[in-house]
């Protein structure tokens, strides 16, 4: 799980190559991004979870937890941000990319 974590956030700073994404100037929609609305969040958060549960260290697994919870708010305003700045494109791509996992549907 570290493995695919890391292997997931760096693929999300190569998909995001000249974007500033601290300054939300551009919409990134393609590479890792074209699978979910945060793959940098998500990388570090299955990094940081696979890293707790190899350590089997329960105090890691609290903070990784309450982590996740303060990362979930700032990405909810992050995504407030975005709306403002960049509907409707950003309407669009909420439409097709989850915010986290993709979850199979039977179609």
């Amino acid at each position: 799980m570290a493995a695919a974590g890391i292997g997931l956030a760096a693929w999300a700073v190569a998909s995001a190559s000249d974007a500033d994404v601290k300054r939300e100037t551009s919409l990134v929609t393609e590479g890792a991004y074209a699978v979910t609305r945060n793959p940098m969040y998500l990388g570090w958060s299955a990094g940081v979870l696979g890293l707790a549960l190899a350590s089997r260290s329960a105090w890691l697994v609290v903070a990784w937890l309450l982590a996740v919870r303060a990362l979930d708010r700032e990405i909810r305003a992050e995504e407030s941000r975005l709306s403002s700045r960049f509907d409707p494109t950003y309407a669009a791509y909420r439409a097709r990319v989850p915010r986290y996992l993709p979850v199979p549907t039977n179609a």
